[in-house]
């Protein structure tokens, strides 16, 4: 079976987040980096805890990328042990192990980084390319509607801003979604707890009012206080 981490072409026409558009030009990306990530999470079974709020499998540009986040993202909500050998399993029981590159492409990404030391640097540079490829798609669209001369303006100027903050709202209800998957988890182990308190923290950190990920011009609520590090 034609493994699609080592076919970037059909990776792009498979995934529909990808149409980028414009000839010639790449779409914002940072896959050397993602590898490092699902890297770090592949040696240290902790790692996750630390990167659980800011990233999503959409967030990978590289299919296969998404598909190995997908299954490390589901042992850790089962409190199972995540490794090379249970990525492997969990991967194979989808269906997907060949697809990815099979056992070969795993033990790659975890020779890419020597600890989780800065996963979540790295994350967060490749949060920033997912939203650069979501804002050009967005524009793309937009572009195209915008030449019909059949729409409505004002009607497009309220799909242009309900875009760009569905791109800003999807962070949030990826944080909520992960925080009631590790509410519902089975064995409440160090993990799981450590990452309920960091979604916590981000979550506290949204509503307020944090410019942190990218929610701008919201009213800070007076009852929120700065939260305290270190």
């Amino acid at each position: 079976m034609e493994s699609i981490a080592s076919n970037p072409a059909r990776n792009r026409r498979d995934n529909p987040t990808l149409s980028m558009g414009g000839v010639g030009r790449i779409p914002p990306q940072a896959v050397e980096l993602e590898e490092a990530v699902l890297g770090a999470l592949l040696i240290d079974r902790d790692a996750l805890s630390k990167v659980v709020d800011i990233l999503a499998a959409e967030s990978f540009y590289v299919e296969a990328h998404q598909h190995i986040f997908d299954a490390v993202t589901h042992l850790f909500g089962e409190s199972e042990p995540i490794d090379i050998l249970t990525v492997a399993q969990r991967l194979r029981k989808e269906g997907k192990l060949d697809r990815i590159g099979g056992e070969a492409k795993l033990i790659g990404l975890s020779t890419r980084v020597s600890s989780s030391a800065h996963i979540e640097f790295h994350a967060r540079i490749v949060v920033q390319k997912h939203i650069q490829r979501e804002l050009i798609r967005i524009s793309n669209e937009m572009i195209e509607e915008a030449y019909d001369e059949t729409n409505d303006v004002l009607e497009l100027l309220d799909k242009a801003e309900q875009n760009l903050f569905n791109v800003s709202q999807g962070n949030l209800k990826r944080i909520m979604r992960a925080l009631m998957s590790l509410s519902s988890s089975r064995e409440p182990d160090r993990r799981n707890l450590q990452a309920r308190g960091a979604l916590r923290r981000t979550l506290r950190l949204f509503r307020c009012g944090s410019r942190h990920f990218g929610l701008a011009k919201i009213r800070f609520d007076h009852h929120c206080r700065p939260p305290r590090y270190g």
